[in-house]
C-alpha cells in the first residue's frame, strides 16, 4: 500500500458539535471527568472522494483516546467510530467497535493516522502501513 498522496501537506481542521474538549487551532483538550463518551468532536472536512486520512502525534502513553474516520456521527461513543485507533499501552484497531491489538509498539513522537488509500482503510505509524481494517473496500454506507 502507498502513502497518500502528498502526505507531508495536509489541511488544518474546524471542528464541530464539540462536547467536554477546549479547541485550539487543530488541538483538541479533554477538559472534562476522565471517562468516555463525555467528550469529542467532528471535523467539518468530508472524504467523499479519493484518499484522505486523520492523524495525530503521540504526546503520552498512559492517556486514552480514540482518533478515526466515520461515515457518520451519532454520539461520542468510541464504538461510533467506524475506523479508528486506540494508542494505550499498545495500539489497537477499532471497526465499527470492535478492537484488535496491533503487534507494532509505539512511543511518544510517532504520527499515527487512520488513511484511506485507494478505497481501503488502513492504520499507518508514519511513514509505514502497520495494519489494516476487516472491510478492505470503503463504500459509502
Amino acid at each position: 500500500m502507498q502513502e497518500p498522496k502528498a502526505a507531508s501537506v495536509g489541511e488544518p481542521v474546524v471542528w464541530r458539535l464539540t462536547t467536554g474538549v477546549a479547541v485550539s487551532g487543530n488541538t483538541l483538550t479533554k477538559n472534562v471527568a476522565i471517562g468516555w463518551g463525555n467528550s469529542g468532536a467532528i471535523s467539518t472536512k468530508a472524504l467523499m472522494a479519493g484518499d484522505g486520512w486523520v492523524e495525530f502525534t503521540t504526546q503520552e502513553t498512559d492517556k486514552r483516546r480514540m482518533l478515526g474516520l466515520s461515515f457518520s456521527n451519532h454520539d461520542n461513543a468510541w464504538e461510533d467510530i467506524d475506523f479508528a485507533i486506540y494508542p494505550h499501552a499498545a495500539l489497537y484497531v477499532y471497526e465499527s467497535g470492535m478492537g484488535q491489538p496491533v503487534t507494532t509498539p509505539y512511543q511518544v513522537g510517532d504520527t499515527l493516522r487512520v488513511a484511506v488509500v485507494g478505497g481501503v482503510a488502513a492504520l499507518w505509524r508514519a511513514p509505514s502501513p502497520i495494519g489494516s481494517f476487516t472491510s478492505r473496500d470503503i463504500v459509502r454506507r
